[in-house]
């Protein structure tokens, strides 16, 4: 029975797993914030769903996420790669209406 682990210590020794990150002191306390919010997430979330009809509910959700994201999108001034794409597309369409207008009032 001397080699006998106990089963951490042959978790963290033999296999070489570490202990998260969260639940070392210092980073727990920044993931505290984060984790209350979930939580009132997830509270609120319930009663609303206990009141509101459940087509409702989902309307509600799904426009917040989309509220949110037009929040982060105009503060943060993000402009992702699609739109940047899009934008550059059109540009270019533009660019060349204008040429092919120039070349047919030169024709005429």
């Amino acid at each position: 029975m001397s080699n006998h682990f106990c089963f951490p210590q042959y978790v963290l020794s033999v296999l070489k797993f570490t202990y998260p990150t969260l639940f070392l002191g210092s980073v727990a306390v920044s993931w505290l914030p984060g984790s209350v919010l979930f939580l009132g997430n997830i509270y609120a979330g319930s009663k609303a769903l206990s009141i509101l009809p459940i087509p409702f509910f989902f309307v509600l959700q799904n426009v917040s996420e989309v509220v949110f994201f037009f929040i982060v999108r105009l503060t943060l001034r993000e402009v992702s790669i699609y739109v940047a794409h899009v934008t550059s597309c059109i540009s270019t369409i533009k660019c060349k209406t204008r040429t092919l207008k120039k070349g047919s009032n030169l024709a005429a």
